[in-house]
């Protein structure tokens, strides 16, 4: 058999791993593989997040600087070199800003593809946690009826009470 990594396999195993104990042991173990696995989904999508806009805000910042550079340069030209070098400064401060949003917009893509799919993972685990828990509870349900009863309508809501 060939491992997986899904965290529903952590968590489904160890809900089975305790399925001959009380019912809120299993939902404990299971909730605590949950919240282990939340930061290890999660940890690109973050990071794909603050390079978006990490990019973004180094194109605003060259942009800035090519700016600053342009009527610096005008300042201090003779009238002759005056257009070029505001040009030149206008330049830079173009090629920046489309870098930082050509680099900021594939990587927000990507984010928003890993959230969706970090989302429905953690929609899985808890789906799949959730049916292990009725199955379990079901499976403890029948076990505990009667031989001649088929129904486990026929238990009491609390083990406890008598009938």
């Amino acid at each position: 058999a060939i491992p997986t990594r899904h965290p529903l396999v952590k968590v489904v195993q160890n809900g089975l791993l305790r399925a001959n104990r009380r019912e809120k042991e299993i939902e404990r173990a299971m909730e605590k593989e949950m919240l282990a696995a939340i930061p290890s989904i999660n940890k690109r999508v973050t990071f794909l997040g603050l390079l978006a806009n990490t990019a973004t805000l180094l194109g605003l910042l060259g942009t800035i600087f090519g700016l600053i550079a342009a009527f610096s340069s005008v300042a201090e030209a003779s009238a002759a070199e005056r257009q070029e070098a505001l040009a030149a400064g206008i330049s830079q401060a173009m090629y920046t800003t489309a870098f930082g949003i050509s680099v900021a917009v594939p990587l927000l893509f990507f984010h928003h593809i890993l959230a969706r799919r970090s989302e429905t993972m953690l929609i899985e685990v808890e789906a799949g946690a959730t049916a292990l828990m009725v199955s379990l509870a079901g499976a403890g349900q029948q076990s505990a009826a009667p031989p001649g009863s088929s129904s486990p309508s026929a238990l009491p809501d609390n083990p406890g009470e008598a009938a």
